[in-house]
């Protein structure tokens, strides 16, 4: 009988644990390679603003891999609820399958997650000013992007009025595509506390990658000029993409508002 693979798509290697069986267990998580960008033939493109996903190889950086690994387990044992963080964010995105969580379900919940939820104006009052404005460039930015179909290069046009809020996605500013799930059991203590790390389904910490950074790792260098814009001299460069991460305010901690993490 031939061995089955342990990321294997489906029911085929051992059960899936909820979370009360992995606490009595104390089962020590595996997260997928290709999560953690330690797979040796494929790197996730995951766009968090598009909901996009595609893969890069070394090898093949004339053309975009197809995510065929998508319906792969997540983790190892399997699971069926994981709580996802981020530095980048004051939110969580709670993931769940009674069949086990997929990469797939991964990448789906964070983009609806970022995408359909706004902003409330407690959460945008409790950021500095300086922040407050990156955040809106970046709105601004999405919605040309959304206008145009999302093409690069697309012709600059000076936006409508702000309306309906900010998504969340705006929250993000440049850092909009995936770069690795890890696990982090400090950083989830210091944001969660002691208790909720210890107890909640696998808490997993999500890095993400800057736009212009993305370009420089993944795109062929005859290409990165066209794909960031920088070649069309009419198109200014909005500033929020070029913006420095926003390092935080020595008394500012972004409040965890779980509750309104969609499920």
């Amino acid at each position: 009988m031939d061995a089955v693979n342990k990321w294997a798509a489906g029911l085929s290697y051992g059960p899936v644990l909820s979370q009360t069986d992995l606490y009595l267990l104390k089962t020590e998580l595996e997260l997928h390679p290709i999560l953690l960008g330690k797979h040796s033939t494929f790197h996730l493109v995951f766009n968090i603003l598009t909901g996009q996903t595609s893969g890069f190889n070394q090898d093949a950086r004339d053309r975009d891999l197809a995510f065929t690994a998508k319906d792969e387990p997540a983790t190892m044992p399997r699971v069926s609820q994981v709580i996802i963080i981020t530095p980048h964010s004051p939110w969580c995105t709670i993931v769940k399958n009674e069949r086990g969580v997929t990469m797939a379900d991964i990448c789906t919940q964070i983009w609806k997650d970022y995408t359909d939820n706004t902003v409330t104006d407690a959460e945008f009052a409790s950021v500095p000013p300086r922040v407050q404005e990156q955040i809106r460039r970046c709105a601004m930015h999405n919605r040309n992007a959304a206008v145009s179909g999302g093409a690069w290069g697309a012709p600059y046009y000076s936006p409508a009025p702000q309306t309906g809020g900010f998504k969340r996605v705006d929250w993000l500013r440049e850092r909009t595509f995936f770069e690795t799930l890890q696990r982090n059991d400090n950083y989830a203590i210091s944001r969660l506390g002691r208790r909720t790390a210890i107890t909640a389904p696998p808490i997993i910490v999500h890095t993400l990658l800057p736009v212009r950074h993305y370009n420089n790792r993944f795109l062929p260098r005859e290409k990165r000029a066209i794909k960031d814009g920088s070649d069309y001299q009419s198109q200014p460069r909005s500033e929020a993409l070029h913006a420095k991460p926003y390092t935080r305010e020595p008394n500012f901690e972004p409040t965890l508002l779980s509750s309104r993490t969609t499920l």
